[in-house]
């Protein structure tokens, strides 16, 4: 079990993004360069996406997300360009390959099942098209890795918003994909259908040994799923790398000023009832135990506002914040409220971290580039 920081494959958050387009690279994996014309509106695309782990498509609306989803799964016959995955060419100039032959599962923010079944019907539509040896993942066991078994009888208008999603999900993986590509899943739900869903998505999103692209236009949702993110502007990229790094580079992902930062499950000495032992750094923490929520290896991710985030210049004493980082000041810059400022801040292991603090504090504390200081974190604030 680990704490309310969730499992995560294995990061490189101290690697440095790329601010512009790539030629790709000859090395397999998924490799984009294309274009796309529509009256007022131009997709030029041209990238390497890795296979291990989520690479989240991010931008404003209309910039051209859903585009280069459709494109990837063969969606866009206008698309031009070239598209490779793994060795096998699914676009050459104007020739596409079969859609039904790239094996790609799409889950998508309609709802797109069948409603003349049942949810058991549903789940092994694709399923029982596969062959034999192509099927790794069996459906008991997505079943209840999806939490589905006392649903299968139903109609599908029978389920809410959030179990629709969870169906579509599993059918989309019975299919057994060799790429599974999310279309903004969750913004047909409400709150309490996108927590529903969210606890399932990321916790088998840890354990399928597939590439993933996930779109959406909510940070929050990324920052909770995503490892690698590509940011779209205007149908172009401006901005790829790891999500933890760009998170702290790009203006356009500050609005909502969070943090994702990485440690690891210490497996070994004695915790307090409910808690967890997660090493940051060199700092070892206490966390809360997410009970049930099982992560892979021992690598975990905190995600952090930046609202929750204070500063102070010594350790604070006999305080109840269990969570105190040393760090150093990066940079700071206005925030949405003209009294305050996001300041931006660099870990002992290099990692960074935005604290949402006040101007009058900033001047108060005498802050400048480079001062030493504690990030003051409440344990309830994560997650």
């Amino acid at each position: 079990m680990t704490a309310t920081a969730t499992a995560i494959p294995a990061a490189a958050p101290g690697a440095e993004a790329q601010t512009q387009q790539q030629r790709p690279s000859q090395q397999p994996g998924l490799k984009i360069d294309i274009q796309l014309s529509r009256a007022g509106f131009q997709l030029a695309i041209c990238t390497d996406i890795p296979f291990e782990g989520v690479t989240a498509i991010f931008g404003r609306s209309g910039c051209g997300k859903t585009s280069l989803l459709r494109a990837i799964a063969g969606l866009e016959p206008a698309v031009q360009g070239q598209i490779s995955f793994a060795g096998q060419q699914w676009l050459d100039g104007k020739q596409q390959y079969p859609v039904q032959q790239r094996r790609i599962g799409l889950v998508s923010q309609h709802d797109t099942l069948l409603p003349h079944l049942t949810v058991q019907q549903n789940l092994l539509f694709g399923y029982e098209r596969v062959p034999a040896a192509l099927r790794r993942l069996q459906p008991a066991e997505l079943y209840q890795r999806l939490d589905l078994t006392l649903l299968l009888d139903r109609k599908v208008q029978q389920l809410s918003g959030g179990q629709k999603q969870r169906v579509a999900l599993g059918r989309a993986l019975l299919a057994q994909p060799q790429l599974l590509l999310l279309d903004e899943p969750f913004s047909a739900l409400d709150k309490q259908g996108r927590q529903e869903i969210l606890p399932y998505l990321q916790q088998l999103l840890l354990d399928i040994k597939i590439p993933v692209l996930f779109v959406s236009h909510q940070l929050e949702d990324v920052v909770q799923l995503a490892d690698q993110l590509l940011l779209l502007t205007d149908g172009n990229i401006t901005a790829q790398g790891p999500l933890a790094n760009l998170l702290h580079q790009e203006v356009d992902l500050q609005h909502e000023a969070l943090s994702l930062l990485y440690g690891r499950l210490q497996q070994h000495g004695s915790t307090a009832a409910g808690y967890c032992q997660i090493l940051l750094g060199d700092t070892l923490v206490l966390l809360p135990v997410q009970a049930g929520h099982q992560g892979r290896q021992d690598l975990c991710r905190l995600k952090i506002r930046a609202r929750d985030v204070s500063v102070s210049l010594q350790p604070l004493q006999q305080s109840s914040i269990q969570l105190q980082l040393s760090a150093r000041v990066s940079h700071w810059r206005a925030a949405s409220q003209p009294t305050e400022l996001l300041l931006f801040l660099t870990l002992n292991d290099g990692q960074q971290l935005t604290a949402q603090i006040s101007s009058l504090a900033f001047s108060q504390l005498a802050l400048q580039q480079g001062s030493a200081l504690y990030a003051n974190i409440k344990a309830a604030a994560l997650s």
